[in-house]
């Protein structure tokens, strides 16, 4: 059983007493405030303790050697073939997965295998083809071993393998936020005393080399111990003389450069015999595991060349490993482990622990019934997602943009609308905030795009109609749109404290493909949450709606704080600046300065509360603020500042991005039409109220941290401007629609 360290109850007392008694705790002057941080408080200590994530069941066994067979070009479809007997053996009786390609820029294979041997995101290129023996000629005549001394200044050991590419490899991975250490996985196995080699190639003679699959052998000086890539992949003679051994198939890859030049019946036989020979392979290599204690490893990091990346590629484990379905606390997801879960998962396999720059975690087996059918599952929603994806997201913006700019012709200038048009207003903004919540729903739906959609839209329906029925029954303004704000933010809790299925696999939050995110509540969804409960908490009624910011504000620090349920950390200091100031506002009437610089002082301190808290209970799953905390433990607090130096200047280049400024001459004639017309009807109508309006304010200095404190702050701060903005306006198309003839 995968277990987690456990903050003993005296220690967890001892740092909440410090706290409280901390200057820190003494800045909060507002009473309500410090209630809300004695509640966070004690709900952290009390759930301080291992996750629901230790339900990882079985952890690989530890092997004496590990094989790895690459196979690229290959798609679990080509794996599930009966005839390929050892292939079938290895699925049934070992772990299958699926692999992320969570590498930095465009996915590629080259950028997929360089992520797995260092353990964390990287990013690759054609130059990862030139690995070669040590004294093997290159084109200059120079052996390969002096080459490569005369490129890093390392020697190459006769019998070695070297990769002369390493120069451009480091350059093109120093602009990264995160810089990763090439060859991680080699240089923890050198330190541990073990032997790397490297066997085969896919050239493709008389010029092109292609030993790419290498890197994953490869030291962070570019050097593998033992180099047979001159040889065919079916010599094992490597085996006796390393440790870990990387086979590099290249049948497929050979296969899949010339399928061009031939016929679809000719690629059909010679993918057969290729295929038979895989299998031939594996069944060799299964038969030195039973006799000589070696873990093998199928693996494909990448599609044929041709297909669109819109599926994930096989990975398989055997060697007295249990059976069953692989799964990572990187993704918490069944099925899925990211490519930088690669090198983690073999050093696991040697009881080697990772290295501290390696931001992978080692993947753990858990027992399924039907491996396969729980496979094509993920793969099926994964394609689903990026085949509807665009469609749907089109179409809510078509419904937005043409309900606002109606909305705002409407509301500023002095003309004689009918009802039916602001009720046609009105139903725009509730279908079009209504999309969220079915977007979460949609994920009930089985598997496929068809029946995605269908569920889509029975969800888009059903929410929509239950708003206007139920808002029928409430006396507050607005009241559709609170219902619909209600239901989309108790389905978004409800997920979140659930385990957060739903917004795993939603529309637009699904990041399986790009590794940007595998569970919690991603920056869209943060950012709907905390605008629709700052608005419904603001417009539900003078006597509640303090207690009501209040509980929402405690809530969703707790929801999206904490590493097992949202694990958004750049969206819980949102929520605190939001929410802090939103109930000064609705207590004052207004506040300062000094408010707002209090309140974000507060957000830092609870953060890092909550990022200690995580990387202590949780250790190595911890999500990725828990991890940070355990390395400002090793590096000095240096590395935050960075990191958030960092994500600020990402955002500013985002905003600067070529489309953004498409996006700007677009908005900004809307904008100022918005700045000229609409703020008498806001006063008059909503703002006659103080604390509602300084509690706006606050909403909008909250989207203001959320712009620079967030990967992808511009999509979060434009959400929650989205979400008050729709309220506000239906509250003003309502009042209008009373005074409008039939």
């Amino acid at each position: 059983m995968f277990s987690c360290t456990v903050i003993p109850s005296g220690t967890r007392n001892l740092l909440c007493a410090h706290v409280l008694r901390s200057r820190f705790f003494s800045y909060v002057r507002n009473d309500l405030l410090r209630l809300a941080l004695c509640i966070i408080l004690a709900v952290c200590a009390l759930t301080c303790r291992a996750s629901g994530l230790s339900a990882f069941h079985s952890p690989l066994s530890t092997r004496g050697k590990v094989v790895v067979v690459v196979a690229n070009r290959l798609t679990l479809d080509d794996l599930d073939d009966p005839s390929l007997h050892a292939i079938t053996r290895m699925i049934r009786g070992g772990a299958v997965g699926l692999i992320s390609p969570n590498c930095s820029g465009g996915k590629n294979e080259f950028s997929c295998m360089i992520t797995a041997g260092a353990g964390a995101s990287c990013r690759g290129g054609v130059y990862l083809r030139e690995f070669y023996d040590s004294q093997e000629r290159i084109e200059s005549g120079a052996s390969a071993g002096d080459a490569y001394s005369r490129r890093t200044g390392y020697a190459a050991d006769p019998g070695s393998a070297v990769f002369l590419g390493l120069g451009l490899a480091l350059r093109a991975n120093t602009e990264l936020a995160k810089p990763a250490v090439l060859g991680a996985l080699g240089d923890t196995l050198h330190e541990a005393g073990r032997k790397t080699c490297a066997i085969g190639n896919a050239d493709i003679l008389p010029g092109g080399i292609n030993r790419a699959t290498a890197v994953l052998a490869m030291d962070s000086r570019g050097f593998i111990d033992r180099g047979c890539l001159n040889a065919n992949s079916s010599n094992l003679s490597g085996l006796a003389r390393a440790d870990f051994v990387v086979i590099n198939f290249s049948g497929s890859t050979l296969l899949d450069e010339s399928k061009n030049s031939m016929t679809d019946k000719a690629l059909a036989i010679h993918k057969a015999e290729v295929m038979r020979d895989l299998d031939r392979l594996i069944d060799g290599l299964m038969r030195k595991s039973r006799d000589e204690n070696v873990s093998v490893i199928l693996v494909s990091f990448g599609l044929p060349v041709g297909d669109p990346w819109e599926r994930l590629t096989p990975i398989v484990i055997y060697g007295q490993t249990a059976s069953g379905v692989l799964k990572s606390p990187t993704t918490r997801t069944l099925g899925l482990v990211a490519a930088s879960d690669f090198a983690p998962t073999v050093l696991d396999l040697f009881g080697i622990p990772a290295r501290p720059e390696m931001v992978g975690r080692a993947a753990r087996v858990q027992s399924v019934g039907d491996k396969l059918a729980a496979l094509r599952d993920l793969e099926n929603r994964v394609r689903t997602h990026q085949t509807v994806v665009e469609p749907v997201i089109y179409v809510i913006m078509a419904i937005g943009a043409v309900t606002f700019i109606s909305a705002m012709i409407a509301l500023g200038f002095p003309l004689l609308v009918s009802r039916k048009v602001l009720v046609l207003i009105k139903a725009g903004l509730v279908t079009g905030c209504a999309s969220a919540p079915a977007m979460l729903l949609a994920v009930l739906a089985p598997a496929g795009v068809a029946s995605h959609l269908v569920g889509l839209i029975l969800f888009w329906v059903l929410i929509t109609a239950a708003s206007f029925v139920l808002g029928r029954k409430m006396r507050l303004p607005g009241a559709p749109m609170l219902v619909v704000f209600a239901l989309c933010v108790s389905t978004i809790f409800v997920d979140a404290f659930a385990g957060g299925a739903l917004c795993k696999f939603a529309i637009p939050s699904q990041f399986q493909l790009s590794g940007f995110r595998y569970y919690g509540i991603g920056n869209e969804y943060a950012g709907i949450l905390i605008a629709m409960c700052a608005m419904v908490a603001v417009l539900s009624g003078e006597r509640v709606r303090l207690w009501l910011a209040l509980v929402f504000g405690v809530v969703l620090v707790l929801a999206l704080g904490l590493g097992q349920y949202g694990a958004n950390y750049g969206g819980t200091i949102t929520a605190v600046v939001t929410f802090g100031l939103l109930i000064i506002g609705l207590r004052r009437g207004q506040f300062g300065m000094r408010h707002v610089i209090g309140v974000f002082v507060y957000g830092i301190g609870l953060l890092a509360l909550l990022a200690f808290r995580d990387s202590v209970s949780a250790g190595q799953t911890a999500a990725h603020a828990g991890r940070m905390a355990s390395l400002v433990q090793k590096v000095g607090g240096g590395y935050v500042l960075s990191l958030i130096a960092r994500k600020v200047l990402l955002n500013l280049r985002i905003a600067a991005h070529p489309e953004a400024v498409l996006a700007y001459i677009v908005l900004i004639p809307i904008c100022l039409f918005w700045a000229y017309r609409i703020p008498a009807r806001l006063k008059e109508e909503i703002f006659r109220d103080k604390s509602v309006a300084a509690s706006l304010k606050g909403l909008l200095i909250g989207m203001l941290v959320a712009l620079l404190f967030n990967d992808s702050g511009i999509v979060m701060a434009l959400l929650m401007f989205g979400m008050m903005s729709s309220l506000l306006i239906y509250l003003m198309i309502e009042k209008e629609a009373r005074r409008c003839p039939e």
